[in-house]
C-alpha cells in the first residue's frame, strides 16, 4: 500500500517538475529577434530585420535595406577594358557590368512558420528602390536662336529602378535559447521591376536591377534573440 502511495507521488512530482522545466524552458525561449544579411554586401548593401513572436512557432518580421556605392565622376569606361581601374563597381545585381555608382532602399515583410524545432518556411513581400549610374551615349537638349537642338554624347547617367519581390523560402534556426543564431535559407520567387527602358535596363541575369520574372534566392541571418523581461 505504501509502495504504490509512493510511486504515486513520486510520477506526481516527476510530471509537475517536467511541466514546471517546459515553462521555464518556453519563458527563456526567444520572443523576438534582430539580425543582419550580410550577403548583401556583394551588391553594396546590407539587410537589417527586426522580428517578433506572435504565437507559437508563428513569426513576423520587419526587412530593411540599404544600398550605397560611391558615385564616380570619373569617364572609367571610355577604357572599358581597364574600367576597374578607374573606379567602377562590377556587382551580381548589375550583371557584372561595371556601374558609376548605386544608392538605394528597401522595405519588406516577412510572415514565418516553424515547424520540426528549428525549420522554418516562410513567405515574404519587399519593394526596394535602387538609383544606379552608369557611363554610356545620351540626348541632351539645348536651346539656340529659338530651336531646340540634341546633342549625343558620353555621359553619366542615372537610371532608377523600382523593384517589387514575393518569395517563398525554407530555412534552419540554430537556436531559440541562446543569445547568438545563425539562419541559412533557398528559395523562390517572383520580381517586377519599373524603370526606363530607354536607358540600360541590367535585366540579362536574374539578378540584375531590371529583371522581371522567377528567381532563386539564398541566405543567411546573424543575429540575436532577446527574451522576455
Amino acid at each position: 500500500m505504501y509502495r504504490q502511495l509512493f510511486i504515486i507521488l513520486f510520477l506526481c512530482c516527476l510530471f509537475s517538475s517536467s511541466r514546471l522545466q517546459a515553462q521555464t524552458t518556453e519563458e527563456k525561449s526567444a520572443q523576438s529577434a534582430i539580425s543582419i544579411e550580410p550577403h548583401y554586401l556583394m551588391n553594396g548593401g546590407l539587410g537589417l530585420n527586426l522580428e517578433t513572436k506572435i504565437c507559437p512557432n508563428h513569426w513576423i518580421e520587419l526587412n530593411l535595406t540599404g544600398f550605397h556605392l560611391s558615385h564616380s565622376d570619373r569617364k572609367f569606361s571610355d577604357y572599358y577594358f581597364w574600367s576597374w581601374y578607374g573606379g567602377g563597381h562590377a556587382i551580381p545585381n548589375s550583371d557584372f557590368d561595371y556601374i558609376s555608382g548605386l544608392s538605394g532602399l528597401g522595405i519588406g515583410a516577412t510572415y514565418k512558420y516553424y515547424f520540426f524545432r528549428n525549420f522554418r518556411v516562410n513567405t515574404a513581400l519587399s519593394y526596394n528602390w535602387y538609383n544606379v549610374g552608369y557611363e554610356g551615349y545620351e540626348f541632351y537638349p539645348y536651346t539656340e536662336d529659338g530651336l531646340t537642338f540634341y546633342d549625343y554624347k558620353w555621359a553619366n547617367i542615372h537610371q532608377p529602378f523600382h523593384k517589387l519581390r514575393l518569395h517563398v523560402a525554407l530555412g534552419v534556426r540554430s537556436t531559440f535559447e541562446r543569445v547568438f543564431f545563425a539562419e541559412p535559407y533557398v528559395g523562390i520567387g517572383y520580381t517586377y521591376s519599373f524603370y526606363d527602358e530607354n536607358k540600360r535596363a541590367y535585366d540579362e541575369t536574374v539578378f540584375g536591377y531590371g529583371h522581371r520574372g522567377l528567381y532563386v534566392l539564398a541566405g543567411i541571418k546573424l543575429g540575436f534573440n532577446l527574451r522576455k523581461n
